[in-house]
């Protein structure tokens, strides 16, 4: 069960859970294969850390990349248009 309302958007949780875990949000990541379409995504130490967060809200479909000494967790398809 939801700790959000139930009409925020996907992208809407992703952003607050950035904000309340203090990670760094990026609203248009594009990641590899991307072809251009930016998405949701959220840099950290830990990106299991990250996916187990956003995971727990029932947003699932993260991937990954390395983003210098942090990692970065992005979910293709949740856009802030989108929202």
């Amino acid at each position: 069960m939801s700790k959000y309302p139930d009409d925020m958007s996907d992208a809407e949780i992703i952003d607050r859970i950035a904000y309340w875990n203090d990670w760094t949000l990026h609203d248009n990541y594009i990641g590899r294969g991307m072809y251009g379409q930016g998405c949701m995504a959220i840099e950290g130490e830990d990106a299991t850390e990250i996916i187990e967060a956003v995971a727990a809200e029932d947003i699932t479909g993260a991937r990954t990349d390395q983003l210098g000494l942090n990692m970065i967790v992005y979910w293709p398809g949740i856009t802030k248009e989108n929202t």
